[in-house]
């Protein structure tokens, strides 16, 4: 069964790339994350959690010392892709910048967190 990989603009998530085949669609948002936003049978109800009112989130002195003044982190739904095993606080990173990523020929992509990248390599 083919898929196809491609760009798309959503209300709720921002810009995404979609993966989609014939009966599913997967989508990883590049806004922020990397997160899943959303697996689906083809146009049917998203298994991921959804938070359009962004009312799942953390904040706090430990954002603060860690991630710098005011850094807060949104839950947003979906499944955030993360460290494991968890270290704190590189685990708990806030996820709200923009990542990088590629598509080969064979609908593979590759995401790279530029933040988390430069957080476990200090």
């Amino acid at each position: 069964m083919p898929v196809s990989v491609y760009k798309k603009q959503t209300d709720l998530f921002g810009n995404v790339l979609a993966m989609e085949n014939d009966r599913n669609e997967l989508w990883v948002t590049h806004d922020y994350g990397p997160r899943i936003c959303r697996f689906a049978f083809k146009n049917g109800k998203n298994f991921m959690c959804e938070d359009p009112e962004k009312k799942l989130n953390s904040t706090g002195s430990d954002f603060d010392k860690y991630f710098g003044k005011g850094r807060y982190w949104y839950s947003r739904g979906g499944h955030r892709i993360w460290v494991t095993p968890e270290i704190k606080p590189i685990t708990y990173y806030p996820d709200n910048e923009p990542i990088d990523y590629t598509v080969n020929g064979n609908n593979v992509i590759k995401i790279v967190d530029t933040v988390l990248k430069e957080l476990i390599n200090e």
